[in-house]
């Protein structure tokens, strides 16, 4: 469980902070966080603020990427940790920390009949007769919420495949399809796009640190504490 492998964290980083005490020195490391751009001002800054500000001497970089990819990377090894949409199952080996709930809201075109609601739900998304495009983010989102409910409002719906966010202005600008976006991902500011809240037990996506069980840095062992001090749910 995510509390468990936290709980292993906390006692590894005490360990550490015992034996720097004892020598009188102070944390140093590094810390590399798989993140994409969008999610970084809305989560990731503050978090980053924080530790630093605790742990002056150790440094953090951010590796850029697309949801999913940020997890391929915390694999391979080109980042100690990444921040992304919550996986169905969390892998042997791989540790998870439930972060902060992004709310979702359906983008859509100002000449699209559903842009005049204040809110709208999944199911009303799905039947609405547009295309609907997703990213892989989002397919791996609607799969997660698959367990828990049949969808058959959108058995007939149109799914259309959306590599990036930032595709969505180009894919919507002649009114025929709807995109589904965080509230903090990607820059929907034209004239002819709008935002309608999404409603819903399903109306946000749980955001996850994950980082490899074996953790032997210290510098990210305090990470990912103060990510739990400062994690936006309760566990």
């Amino acid at each position: 469980m995510a509390i468990d492998g936290f709980r292993r964290v906390v006692k590894q980083y005490d360990q550490t902070c015992e034996q720097l005490d004892k020598l009188g020195k102070s944390l140093i490391g590094s810390v590399k966080v798989s993140v994409p751009y969008y999610w970084t001002a809305s989560y990731a800054d503050q978090l980053i603020d924080a530790f630093l500000e605790q742990h002056p001497d150790c440094s953090v970089s951010i590796v850029p990427c697309l949801p999913l990819a940020g997890y391929r990377q915390m694999l391979e090894g080109e980042s100690d940790i990444a921040l992304m949409p919550e996986l169905t199952s969390t892998p042997e080996g791989v540790e998870c920390l439930p972060f902060a709930d992004d709310s979702i809201n359906a983008v859509l075109n100002v000449n699209n009949p559903l842009a005049k609601r204040g809110s709208i739900s999944f199911s009303e998304v799905f039947k609405s007769g547009y295309t609907v495009f997703l990213t892989p983010a989002y397919r791996n989102h609607l799969l997660e919420m698959q367990k828990c409910y049949e969808f058959a409002e959108r058995a007939n719906a149109q799914i259309g495949n959306m590599e990036q966010i930032e595709m969505t202005p180009i894919l919507l600008r002649d009114a025929n399809g709807i995109t589904l976006a965080t509230a903090s991902a990607g820059n929907m500011d034209r004239q002819y796009l709008t935002t309608v809240p999404l409603t819903g037990k399903d109306s946000t996506m749980r955001l996850c640190f994950y980082w490899h069980a074996n953790v032997d840095n210290p510098a990210l062992l305090a990470f990912i504490k103060k990510a739990r001090e400062m994690a936006k749910i309760e566990l």
